[in-house]
């Protein structure tokens, strides 16, 4: 089967961008060319800017499996990557500029027997436009997020809570408070060529040192022009964090170290970004539009979870498309010889694991809030393991606060898949309190993978993973409920084995390309895009 798989970032991206879903796509390749004759493809765009030549085009790009894999980047394309970076882009139905590029690289690159969107980012919308060029290819798109509704990519308002009224766009307006310059998004990934054409690799210090230079440039051309209010953007943009599921890499690849919070270190306080802002009418165009070339051009589309599959289809996707294919993993591929919690490894004592990231949408200043409401007999028999990126100086000082009248609260920034099993050895239970709908988080996967019930809110695909077990599942806005779950646990009313009885086992990389295969080759001609035969 020859398969092109879309993301926006490149599967093997040495600088690690693209959180979950390009640990995901990095997965499915990599089974692929080591376990099956498919011929794969891939491409990415949004990342790749070119000031010499501003034409747009699609460059063949190397990768880490030569020979097996082809890959290839668009260069200078009009919707930027990550998908907030093109916030309210007025390219994203293009059809003059962008679209023919993509039909002559189907044609000349092709044929293709599946096209898999992991991700609409860095594309315009228009892209989905596959069947004028390729009739016979299957165009899935698989949601592990929600961009193609939602420009802020989670349906989270304002980095504030859960979004579940747009109110015809107005909201959307001010949903993001700190938007980048597109301009200056652009020109940072320009930089990015020039110096990798140079030698001057990601990762290096050289690298960072040209662009904190570069920062210190445009702040001085700033203050000799007289354009106004400033916009800065001090370092080469990124995921910032990821808007899609994230495993929390340190990046490093060394063992992460817990510190104890007794004794804290300051950090420095975060930057401000700039602000930008569409109509209102741009964004209800976006959705309506979105959804239209969706129903009429996707043969299938791919849910990570049963809760993902009820939101896409509550928006209008049409459910006759839709399809539930829980995303394989590596940590899987070990599970059926993890050794499961049953009881509390010190009796009358509760070890709580959250991994990850330190946001909101993935409800950390939640946790803490719960925690710091938790009653003194409660919080004073709890002990915190955290490991994860982004936490600002405020989030430390509350940390070193509660680990004061807690057990103790161990912390490390971040944290490498190799070293999940040591991180999670004394753990009782997993904690993924998300405040937004979370397709299916990896972290959540690893956790249970590695034998550690996880206590879930109700959003989101994650509870999925115990059989949405009413016991081990809280409503996202209930302090009260997570804190009875902690109590039933230290009082022995409730047990981690009784997380096991509901459980689904974690699927492995070979039962998902097995289900993809079975879903390639089983959409129902009456189901498959109307415009096929247009």
């Amino acid at each position: 089967m020859r398969i092109l798989f879309y993301n926006w970032v490149q599967y093997d991206d040495p600088e690690r961008r693209g959180g979950g879903i390009r640990q995901y796509e990095h997965n499915l390749i990599d089974h692929l060319a080591r376990h099956t004759g498919d011929e794969v493809t891939v491409l990415s765009s949004g990342l790749e800017h070119d000031a010499v030549n501003r034409q747009i085009r699609i460059e063949k790009t190397t990768n880490s499996h030569p020979g097996r894999v082809r890959s290839f980047s668009l260069v200078n394309s009009l919707v930027p990557a990550p998908g907030q970076h093109a916030f309210g882009s007025p390219w994203l139905f293009d059809e003059q500029r962008m679209l023919p590029v993509w039909h002559r690289f189907l044609a000349e690159q092709g044929p293709f027997d599946v096209i898999q969107f992991d991700s609409l980012e860095g594309i315009p919308f228009t892209f989905l436009r596959v069947h004028e060029q390729a009739p016979e290819a299957r165009v899935v798109l698989y949601a592990h997020n929600y961009y193609m509704l939602c420009p802020q990519v989670n349906l989270w308002k304002r980095e504030l809570t859960h979004c579940t009224d747009f109110r015809q766009g107005r909201d959307c307006v001010s949903c993001i408070p700190n938007l980048a310059n597109p301009r200056e998004v652009v020109r940072a990934h320009q930089l990015s060529r020039v110096l990798r054409a140079v030698g001057v690799v990601p990762g290096t210090r050289s690298y960072r040192r040209c662009y904190q230079l570069y920062g210190v440039l445009r702040r001085v051309r700033r203050l000799g022009s007289r354009l106004g209010k400033a916009t800065p953007v001090a370092s080469k943009p990124s995921r910032a964090g990821g808007n899609g599921h994230t495993t929390g890499l340190n990046g490093s690849g060394t063992a992460p170290v817990l510190m104890s919070l007794r004794a804290p270190s300051a950090l420095r306080a975060p930057s401000a970004l700039p602000l930008g802002r569409s109509a209102p009418s741009v964004f209800v165009k976006r959705r309506i539009r979105g959804l239209e070339l969706i129903n009429r051009e996707v043969d299938l589309v791919l849910a990570t979870s049963q809760r993902v599959k009820e939101v896409l289809g509550g928006y209008g996707i049409a459910a006759e498309k839709i399809a539930v294919a829980y995303i394989g993993t590596r940590a899987a591929e070990a599970a059926a010889q993890a050794n499961h919690r049953t009881k509390l490894d010190v009796p009358g004592q509760l070890t709580l694991a959250y991994l990850g990231y330190a946001r909101p949408d993935k409800g950390f200043p939640f946790l803490l809030e719960t925690l710091e409401r938790c009653p003194d007999e409660v919080r004073s028999r709890l002990r915190l393991v955290v490991a994860a990126l982004g936490a600002d100086p405020l989030t430390l000082r509350r940390l070193v606060t509660l680990a004061g009248s807690m057990v103790d609260v161990e912390y490390c920034d971040g944290y490498s898949h190799d070293h999940l099993p040591e991180l999670l050895r004394t753990a009782d239970v997993g904690m993924v309190p998300v405040q937004w709908e979370d397709c299916l988080p990896q972290v959540a996967i690893e956790m249970v993978a590695n034998g550690v019930p996880i206590i879930t809110s109700h959003r989101g695909g994650a509870k999925e993973l115990g059989g949405s077990n009413p016991a081990f599942t809280f409503d996202a806005t209930s302090h009260t409920e997570l804190i009875d779950i902690w109590d039933r646990l230290l009082n022995g009313e409730l047990q981690p084995a009784d997380y096991w009885h509901t459980a689904i086992n974690p699927v492995t990389m070979n039962a998902h390309a097995a289900r993809l295969t079975q879903l390639y080759t089983s959409v129902p001609e009456e189901v498959r895009s109307p415009s096929r035969s247009a």
